[in-house]
């Protein structure tokens, strides 16, 4: 994998689906079409090629295919903002030699895509030529179009915090027993640290006495006053410290039994933990903003802001099940999300906690994609 080159491919589905491969330097790699492709081979024909980064096809509202190809591969999508046009799609691809329709749609998708990244890729190349770092031009574009550095400086730089990030976030994503772990440790730091405010707080009392002692003794005494009141002031902020502690290691082992019985349900069934909010507000978005590639449950359905939307995809969040809002559900479709009815899928529920098993998942995206190819041969038949 290490020596495959990042890789732009066109895909065109259908009965008969067509596949092109490009280079980030524009250069076709590879052609190919068949009828009745499966999505697996489809995907081991793209990895064979090299290592996929955007996902691109000739319409503008991407069929189901690209964006279940695009959750598969963790890539970009790209499509046009109007669907081609036969014209269009000839120009393009007309010095390049193509078997069929199929071919020359998926090769004039990647390359479009190829056309809206292209001056990025050229400023890219011209100023790692001058720092003599060209070896470094496919690393940087990628960063770049995933947003993972600001700049081309930026994207030159080892970034060892943020490999641990993205780490951390991959672990988290396939071994979900690891919150577990986090979250029983900072149950044991917490506990420790309850035990040494316990200890310093019976201290403070036991000096709390012998000031009121002394005090009975003496009345008038100004200083002991004093001492004392300081004495009870430090008693009530440890007793308040005591008292935030406990609530908040009473929250980590509720989160901790939650995640307990995550994986309980994650290793009895193939399956998606569901996160349920009640719309795609920013507010709202805030109870999902440490989850990583679940699926998220939305009671009514909103239109998302930039913030969230990003917020959504940096997450891996691409399936998104509603209850409401069936009309906006093509509009965000459009910005590569997977939208499904939650009247057209099983949710199950155990102890709390709500979860759709996968194979449910892939069956309404095929369900979906029927409609779409029957709605493509239409069109095609119609042109």
């Amino acid at each position: 994998m290490k020596n495959k080159k990042y890789i732009i491919v066109g895909v065109d589905p259908g009965i008969t689906t067509g596949l092109c491969a490009i280079d980030l330097d524009g250069k076709i790699l590879k052609l190919y079409s068949s009828k009745k492709m499966g999505f697996e081979k489809i995907v081991g024909w793209i990895n064979e090629v090299g290592v996929p980064i955007v996902i691109a096809c000739d319409v503008e509202v991407p069929p189901q295919l690209i964006k279940k190809l695009s959750m598969q591969l963790k890539t970009k999508i790209y499509h046009p903002p109007h669907d081609l046009k036969v014209g269009e799609k000839q120009r393009i691809t007309e010095d390049i030699p193509t078997k069929d329709d199929h071919q020359r749609d998926a090769c004039a998708a990647a390359l479009f895509a190829f056309k809206k990244y292209q001056s990025l890729f050229k400023k890219v190349d011209s100023f790692l030529k001058k720092i003599g770092k060209e070896e470094k031009g496919d690393e940087v574009k990628k960063k770049l179009l995933f947003r993972e550095a600001k700049n081309i400086k930026d994207a030159l730089k080892e970034k060892v915090e943020e490999v641990n990030l993205q780490k951390k976030k991959r672990v988290k994503h396939l071994e979900k027993e690891n919150e577990a772990t986090v979250l029983r440790k900072e149950i044991t730091y917490l506990r420790n640290k309850l035990d040494e405010i316990k200890t310093e707080l019976k201290k403070e009392k036991g000096k709390n006495r012998e000031l009121r002692e002394k005090l009975s003794l003496k009345k008038s005494n100004k200083e002991l006053l004093q001492l004392a009141d300081k004495r009870k002031s430090v008693i009530s902020s440890l007793e308040e410290k005591i008292l935030k502690m406990k609530i908040e290691i009473s929250k980590l082992r509720e989160e901790l039994q939650r995640k307990n019985e995550e994986e309980r349900i994650l290793k009895k069934y193939d399956c998606y933990i569901i996160r349920e909010i009640n719309n795609l507000s920013e507010k709202e978005a805030e109870k999902i903003k440490d989850e990583f590639g679940d699926v998220i449950l939305v009671k009514n359905l909103t239109l998302p802001s930039k913030s969230v939307a990003h917020l959504l995809k940096k997450q891996h969040i691409n399936i998104i099940i509603y209850e409401k809002g069936k009309k906006l559900a093509d509009k965000l479709t459009k910005d590569g999300f997977t939208l499904i009815n939650s009247k057209e899928i099983k949710i199950q529920e155990k102890n709390n906690i709500k979860f759709v098993l996968k194979e449910e998942v892939e069956k309404a995206i095929k369900s979906a994609e029927i409609v779409e190819k029957i709605i493509e041969e239409y069109r095609s038949k119609r042109h």
